[in-house]
């Protein structure tokens, strides 16, 4: 590698360089550069106090070459820094292949820097990227790490046909008068959000607040990363679901339906409808995120829509001993640092 290299903090002043840069990666490697790479979503995790931006760039002879996008939090617990909190999102160093050599190792060190000179630092997470990118280099950089190994779904989307068994359950909410509307008025907001709210407290699984659902929902418009659709039925909303675009990939990010309203297959139509949208913008991958396991039914839903599962690992360099991990505890972890992946549970 030659020319001169500058890492440093990224800030709002950057965020032209940084959207173009991202634009240009996405379209180039469209796994890696995902809509919570970019200055909008940071600016919501902000507004909901999820921490600091401490995103990190490495520019070559005046160049933004690469990105670590990251946050810090503080608490009485200790310090973390994480990339990315908030229902785990990929994060990493985000580069083309050509730079990992010289631009991982140079980010990951300025981040542990950057961790140490917080109060009381435990650890620096990296969420890596789908597929792994750039795992080898990191595992260089990342001497006496925690590594723990998960997957998500990803459907390409390359118009290969439904199975039989959805086609039907798309065309039977039509033929039951289930239509889609977009517009995310206050009033659909809010009911989009009673829905949510009651599906993931069936469920178990923690709740996005509602100043999220608010702050990203400015930005869906046919020029922004948001999309928003709500399904229709005898005058009352029955589903929802939004979605997050990047360059080329779509993130499945908030679906709700109503509980006595499944049978009518709303969340089926609105799926198939964002797809479609996707594709007629040029998307060309649908993430599903990550799922609790093989066995459950979630899991089982998202290869209904022909997914495949992508690989990554979530990697921790802790600055504390094991013991003191231990000693936080579950409780004290989630309450210190809620949103973000400090250390692993089942350690504890």
């Amino acid at each position: 590698m030659t020319g001169d290299v500058v890492v440093r903090p990224l800030s709002a002043t950057d965020d032209g360089v940084l959207g173009a840069f991202l634009d240009e990666l996405g379209e180039r490697e469209p796994l890696a550069v995902l809509a919570y790479h970019y200055p909008f979503y940071r600016d919501m995790l902000v507004a909901i106090d999820v921490g600091v931006p401490a995103s990190l760039g490495a520019w070559r002879d005046g160049c933004l070459k690469a990105v670590l996008p990251a946050f810090r939090r503080t608490a009485a617990a200790g310090s973390v820094l994480c990339s990315l909190p908030f229902f785990g999102p990929n994060g990493g160093v985000l580069c083309a292949a050509g730079e990992a050599g010289w631009a991982v190792p140079a980010l990951i060190r300025a981040a542990v820097a950057m961790l140490d000179e917080l109060p009381d630092p435990l650890a620096l997470t990296i969420c890596g990227p789908l597929e792994d990118r750039n795992g080898a280099e990191t595992v260089a950089a990342m001497e006496d790490r925690i590594t723990v190994e998960r997957f998500s779904q990803v459907t390409t989307l390359d118009g290969t046909p439904w199975s039989k068994s959805l086609r039907y359950d798309i065309r039977r909410a039509e033929s039951l008068g289930v239509t889609v509307v977009e517009e995310a008025d206050p009033d659909h907001l809010r009911e989009f959000f009673r829905l949510y709210e009651t599906n993931c407290a069936e469920a178990g699984i923690p709740l996005k607040p509602f100043a999220a659902l608010e702050a990203l929902a400015r930005h869906a418009h046919p020029e922004g990363p948001v999309r928003l659709y709500f399904a229709m039925h005898d005058d009352r909303m029955v589903a929802g679901l939004m979605v997050l675009w990047g360059p080329r990939c779509v993130s499945y990010y908030m679906p709700c339906t109503l509980a006595e309203a499944r049978a009518l297959q709303p969340g089926a139509l609105l799926i198939d409808r964002a797809v479609a949208d996707a594709r007629t913008n040029g998307k060309t991958f649908w993430n599903w995120e990550s799922s609790p396991s093989r066995e459950g039914g979630v899991y089982r839903f998202k290869q209904r829509w022909n997914a495949c599962e992508k690989s990554y690992c979530i990697r921790i360099l802790t600055r504390r001993p094991p013991a003191r991990f231990v000693e936080l505890g579950r409780l004290g972890l989630s309450q210190a640092f809620p949103g973000y992946f400090v250390y692993p549970f089942d350690r504890l």
